[in-house]
Formats: structure tokens, C-alpha cells, sequence
């Protein structure tokens, strides 16, 4: 037996136009990009820093701590707890865009509440 669902009474909203649609998709697209340099800018520092350590600070870069050099237990073992943290920071942050411009999207369907099919009342707010 399968169950019916029944009619939901509400109409669905109208689909935003396809300029619309491609403005958020820029808004979303430039925002992430800006979020990429940032997080990549993070993830290079330690790295590129490190030559310079070693060649400026060879005898502290050079100290001994769990059996490994400081430039190799840097290289080789904390690289990959930051690969993680920087990660899930760009996820984080990636997924808080993606919600905020989808909230925005919905914000600028038209209300087919109203008689007059215009916007919802907090793009109106804007616009005043």
C-alpha cells in the first residue's frame, strides 16, 4: 500500500529570475574566493616561514624535542593537525556563506501572499 500525500494548499513560491540567480552565484562565488585566499595565506605562512627560520635561527630550528629536530617535527608530524584545523575552519566558514545567500535568495522571492506578488517584507524594509 502506498500512502498519498496530500495536496498542500500553500502555492510554491515563483523561481527567482535567472539574472537573479546568477547575481548570487557571484555573490557566493567572490566570497569564497576571498575565503580561499585568506585560509591559503593561513596554510603557506608556517611553510614559507620555515626556510627562513632555518636559515636565520639554525641552531634553535635545529633543537631536539621528541627525537625529532624542531624544522622536521614541524615539517613532518604538526603540518597535518593544521592541514585539519585549516580545513574544517574553510568548511565552516564556506558552508556559513552558502546558508547566508541562501537565506538571501529566499528573501527575495515574491511573496504570493500578497495580492500584488511583491517581495517579502524584509526586502521591503531595504528598500525604504
Amino acid at each position: 500500500m502506498s500512502k498519498t500525500v496530500p495536496d498542500d494548499p500553500t502555492p510554491a513560491p515563483a523561481p527567482l529570475s535567472v539574472e537573479t540567480q546568477e547575481r548570487l552565484l557571484q555573490v557566493v562565488m567572490r566570497r569564497q574566493g576571498a575565503l580561499s585566499l585568506r585560509v591559503g595565506a593561513l596554510f603557506l605562512l608556517p611553510l614559507l616561514a620555515l626556510p627562513l627560520l632555518n636559515q636565520n635561527q639554525p641552531e634553535f630550528m635545529n633543537r631536539h624535542i621528541l627525537g625529532f629536530s624542531l624544522t622536521w617535527l614541524i615539517l613532518g608530524i604538526c603540518i597535518f593537525p593544521l592541514t585539519w584545523l585549516v580545513s574544517a575552519y574553510f568548511v565552516q566558514k564556506s558552508d556559513a556563506i552558502e546558508a547566508e545567500c541562501t537565506l538571501l535568495g529566499r528573501e527575495m522571492l515574491p511573496n504570493p501572499g500578497r495580492k500584488d506578488g511583491t517581495a517579502n517584507a524584509a526586502q521591503e524594509e531595504g528598500k525604504e
